[in-house]
């Protein structure tokens, strides 16, 4: 589920209330072909506006901090850690989540790609690291749900990860992943009809042409699903 915080600046909360407020102002997105750009997109168009409407800008996250500091933008659409730092610098407030214009369905944004041809000829070794993954999306979802083990996931996150300040762990909102590697079907076909819509694919796609679930379906067999209040069908 996609948890994208979207930011304005500090001197202009009190300003920009709807998607509205937008209008003409320097909006920072990622990339042209980000996700985000749909999340923007559909927030534009609830007030029966567009991507046209906005003056977007597109800046890798780090940049977007001292884009803030320089007043170079007035909004933005940032991720974790980058969210928590221009907050915590009170350069920005937030403003919105993805949640607060897609919702329905709510917004799937990131899956595991192979090749797969590759996974027809290795479908034990893939089915058996669709297993690894899910074990350890377990625990780091036990450690958002529940608070379990979560100094243990800091640690190994602060290892493996570029975020070594175990105190920005604390400052920021996780993102949530399902423990069952559920697709979110419904998001990922309104994704594809809003970018084929906007002339961002040249054609429809369908959804199991770019979906296979066969290794999915095979390591829960093997690992089992596991409860989710919060997972969203």
């Amino acid at each position: 589920m996609g948890q994208q915080h979207l930011l304005v600046r500090k001197d202009l909360a009190d300003t920009i209330k709807s998607p509205r407020d937008l209008q003409g102002r320097k909006f920072a997105i990622n990339s042209p072909v980000s996700p985000h750009v749909y999340v923007v997109g559909k927030a534009m168009e609830s007030v029966g506006l567009g991507l046209k409407d906005l003056d977007v800008v597109n800046i890798p996250f780090p940049s977007m901090v001292t884009a803030f500091t320089t007043r170079a933008i007035d909004a933005a659409v940032v991720v974790e850690p980058f969210a928590a730092q221009i907050q915590e610098k009170a350069l920005a407030v937030p403003w919105k989540g993805a949640a607060d214009f897609v919702n329905d369905p709510y917004m799937h944004i990131s899956t595991f790609l192979t090749n797969h041809e590759w996974a027809e000829k290795h479908a034990k070794m893939t089915t058996d690291f669709v297993s690894a993954y899910l074990r350890g999306l377990r625990v780091y979802y036990e450690a958002i749900a529940t608070g379990k083990q979560r100094d243990e996931v800091v640690t190994l996150l602060t290892k493996y990860t570029t975020v070594k300040d175990r105190a920005l762990y604390e400052r920021m909102v996780w993102q949530f992943a399902d423990p069952n590697g559920t697709m979110g079907k419904r998001s990922i076909e309104d994704q594809i009809a809003w970018y084929h819509r906007h002339g961002m694919l040249t054609k429809p796609v369908a959804y199991e042409q770019v979906v296979d679930t066969r290794y999915l379906d095979a390591a829960l067999k093997d690992v089992g699903t596991v409860a989710c209040p919060r997972c969203v069908p």
